[in-house]
This record gives structure tokens, sequence and C-alpha cells, in this order.
């Protein structure tokens, strides 16, 4: 996990910051360009599942296009 952590460290799309409640842990955030990075993955992700339901029974599919509907990702 740390060295998946240091990798998306690197390229910008999260920030670790020292524990709020005990400097010892540290906390992982999304920097803005990971959270524009993580909405695209989940679009596709989103796009996907919609495709395959005709194929397979996806469940929660109708949430999925009625987030597709009306343009959440």
């Amino acid at each position: 996990m740390v060295s998946l952590i240091s990798r998306c460290e690197k390229l910008g799309l999260v920030q670790r910051q020292v524990g709020r409640n005990d400097r010892r842990a540290v906390e992982v955030h999304l920097t803005p360009k990971g959270s524009d990075v993580l909405n695209a993955l989940a679009g596709q992700h989103r796009d996907e599942l919609l495709k395959l339901q005709g194929i397979f029974r996806v469940p929660g599919a109708d949430e999925l296009d009625a987030g597709a509907a009306t343009g959440k990702r």
C-alpha cells in the first residue's frame, strides 16, 4: 500500500498529512488533480457497467443510469 500511495503522491494525485488526532498516523488526501482523475475513472467505470447491463445483471444500474441522465459522475 505504501508504494501505491508513494507513486500517486509523485504524480500529484494525493498528499500525505500528519494525522489530526494522532500525530503518529498519516492521512492521505486527494488533491484536486487526483479528484479529477478519480471522477474520470468513475465515469468510465459507470459507462462500462451500463454497456454490460443487457449481458449481465448489474446491481444498482438504475442509479448509474440516473447519474448519467443528470450529468452526475
